[in-house]
């Protein structure tokens, strides 16, 4: 068939019936074309909402592995940088530590812990390490017991410093005596 044919018979269609019929499947034509543009509109606006969801995440987890991965390079090199002290305060510190008079190739002691040890097991062991003597003038306090962590590398001023932190506890320096009151 051709083109003119079916453009006949669609026109002899419309005009055999009658003009309300007409009318009314024209409204509802309207209508379900309205319908189908609110629902293409309402479905595109949730799938924009939708993406922008996604484009939200997808950027906040960029951001957060690029500071992670800022946060470990940091870490790494700084840790491979050589760790430099001032061996000129730790001598002036105090002209009698023990470290003070160790050649520069000597690795430092490592702390030690004394885990509920007598005061008197305790002090002689550090001034010994200082080259001091102790001196203890109340008998009372040899017995206390101390959970106290030493670090060797500490100058012995900094260590009876600490260790006075202890209420019970009251040392003092004395040229070469650690005198325990």
């Amino acid at each position: 068939m051709k083109q003119a044919d079916i453009d006949k018979l669609i026109t002899q269609a419309l005009h055999s019936r009658p003009e309300a019929e007409r009318e009314d499947d024209i409204q509802q034509i309207l209508r379900q074309d309205e319908r189908e543009a609110w629902q293409m509109a309402v479905g595109s606006r949730r799938q924009k909402v939708w993406m922008k969801a996604a484009a939200m995440f997808i950027g906040v987890l960029f951001v957060s592995a690029l500071s992670f991965a800022a946060i470990h390079i940091a870490g790494s090199r700084r840790a491979e940088q050589p760790k430099t002290t001032d061996t000129t305060a730790v001598a002036n510190a105090s002209s009698t530590t023990h470290h003070a008079s160790l050649p520069a190739d000597t690795i430092p002691a490592e702390p030690r812990v004394f885990d509920n040890v007598p005061l008197s097991e305790m002090l002689p062991e550090i001034a010994q390490y200082y080259g001091l003597t102790v001196q203890f003038q109340n008998e009372n306090v040899r017995n206390l017991r101390f959970y106290f962590k030493w670090n060797p590398a500490a100058p012995v001023t900094k260590v009876v410093e600490e260790l006075n932190m202890f209420e019970q506890v009251n040392l003092k320096l004395n040229d070469q005596t650690i005198i325990a009151e």
